[in-house]
């Protein structure tokens, strides 16, 4: 049959339209319930649907009235539900309508040496206690001369500049829950791969901060420049055109810390109408252009870098912070023999990655040649990743 895609309005009928094709799967055959993965993504959607296909095919093998009745011949039609039926009832096992993640749990208990897994794990809903578990164990381990102390120090710092409280526990909480997003786990391996040790992670920083504040000491040294050369002539921003709103203002702003060229500033670049008509003005015009030009073409040229590592610099604590917490994370769940349900689908993903679709399953100890997803736009990337090469 290929991909077919139903897509309609919520009560348009898309589920009925789902179990009618399941129901046409039992009429070619009514084994072959063992060869038709139906997947929803809630425990109610799957008991709904599983009542619904067991009672309608208890009215068609009793010959009652049945809104998937199909015109064809009725005892036929009856004698095939009654098989099916009967069918699933003695095996009920290999009745598959689930949930998408109890459907990866039964593939995962399939591969458990090649995942290194115990036979006698627990699987865990719920993130929240080995979250709390973990960030208080970050906690326990953290000394003041440890790289984890300083980290947690600056991201101290950084909750009191902003007025928020130094009580940092739920912050690190909030923090530590991107580590169960999928959004992360795509990329954890490679983050684990690259900044993963400590030490790398340290000289990373240590590379970008030396950028950072030599950017802004070579700022700092061209705006002294130009103050000087302004100084030593014996004036003030008084003196130029605009006056306190001249382009003079911008090397002021230089020293505050504000390293973006002004308005005024780019205006007056090699533009000396712009200067205003002193005498003195004038002559130091040729000098403080050039300066200007400088410090302008600098910026222009290391804005971008700047910004970008001014913004790693302030997140990288609480990055240094978050892949400890995701080391602790590990250990409480290898100590506790704990398969987090968040990690069963990127878990699978790993086993899929290159692997032939029929080997999975054969694994599996199942045989499914057809897929019937419901509300498939809440189907996730790895979710979906791990069903498109079956």
């Amino acid at each position: 049959m290929g991909l077919v895609v139903y897509r309609a309005s919520a009560g348009s009928g898309k589920t009925f339209k789902l179990v009618e094709n399941y129901f046409r799967f039992l009429w070619n055959d009514p084994s072959n319930y063992r060869h038709v993965l139906a997947v929803t993504f809630t425990n109610k959607a799957t008991a709904e649907m599983k009542q619904r296909i067991l009672e309608e095919l208890d009215k068609l093998a009793r010959k009652q009235p049945s809104a998937y009745f199909n015109g064809e011949n009725p005892y036929e039609i009856a004698e095939k539900a009654r098989q099916a039926l009967q069918g699933i009832l003695h095996d009920y096992s290999h009745f598959y309508v689930s949930t998408i993640d109890s459907f990866f749990q039964r593939v995962i208990r399939s591969f458990l040496r090649e995942l290194s897994l115990e036979l006698d794990f627990q699987l865990e809903v719920d993130e929240t206690a080995i979250l709390d578990e973990s960030v208080s164990r970050l906690f326990m381990d953290a000394t003041p001369d440890s790289l984890l102390g300083q980290w947690l120090v600056d991201f101290v710092d950084r909750e009191m500049e902003e007025d928020r409280s130094w009580k940092i526990e739920q912050q690190i909480v909030q923090l530590g829950e991107k580590l169960f997003t999928e959004k992360y786990k795509q990329i954890a391996s490679d983050i684990e791969r690259g900044l993963g040790n400590k030490e790398i992670l340290k000289s990373f920083k240590e590379s970008l901060e030396h950028f950072y504040f030599s950017f802004k000491e070579e700022m700092g040294k061209k705006a002294d420049k130009a103050l000087e050369i302004i100084h030593k002539a014996g004036l003030s921003k008084e003196n130029f055109k605009g006056k306190s709103r001249s382009f003079v203002s911008y090397f002021d702003k230089i020293k505050e810390g504000k390293y973006e060229p002004t308005r005024s500033a780019r205006d007056a670049l090699n533009n000396i109408e712009k200067w205003g008509d002193d005498k003195t003005v004038r002559e130091i015009y040729g000098e403080l252009n050039e300066v200007l030009k400088e410090t302008i073409a600098y910026y222009d040229q290391h804005w971008k870098r700047y910004h970008s590592y001014q913004i790693i610099l302030k997140n990288i604590g609480a990055f240094g912070i978050l892949l400890d917490l995701a080391g602790k994370i590990k250990e409480y769940k290898e100590e506790t023999r704990t398969l987090l349900l968040s990690d069963s689908t990127v878990l699978l993903w790993h086993i899929i990655q290159g692997a032939e679709a029929p080997f999975i399953y054969e694994k599996a100890g199942t045989f499914i040649h057809s897929f019937m997803i419901d509300e498939f736009q809440d189907t996730s990337h790895f979710q979906w990743m791990n069903f498109r090469p079956l």
